[in-house]
């Protein structure tokens, strides 16, 4: 029973290290998110039509990600390029999404 109870503050500091690690690693993948916008932004010549995060006004109704920037484009046929950057929790992946698809009409 004793060795229990010193195992379990190990347990702990384990944890909350992996979770130091996490935000580590969330606030590098920001950086590469940013980043890549801005060089969206640059090619395009153009800001997006959104640029933000979950639940500021005029994010999209049909999107869950934390945070996207998308660039409607009616004179590609009426497409959409997307960006999103997503971590609901620190149990949960990051992951940075590129998506290109043709808005309905």
């Amino acid at each position: 029973m004793e060795h229990q109870n010193r195992a379990a503050p190990n347990s702990r500091l384990l944890e909350e290290s992996n979770y130091e690690a996490v935000d580590v690693l969330t606030i590098q993948f920001q950086h590469i998110y940013d980043g890549l916008v801005a060089s969206y932004i640059e090619e395009l010549r153009a800001q997006p039509d959104f640029k933000g995060s979950w639940g500021e006004e005029g994010y999209p109704d049909d999107e869950v990600a934390w945070q996207i920037a998308f660039w409607n484009r009616p004179e590609e046929g009426n497409s959409r390029l997307q960006l999103e950057f997503d971590h609901p929790d620190r149990e949960s992946p990051l992951t940075i999404k590129l998506a290109c698809y043709r808005l309905s009409v």
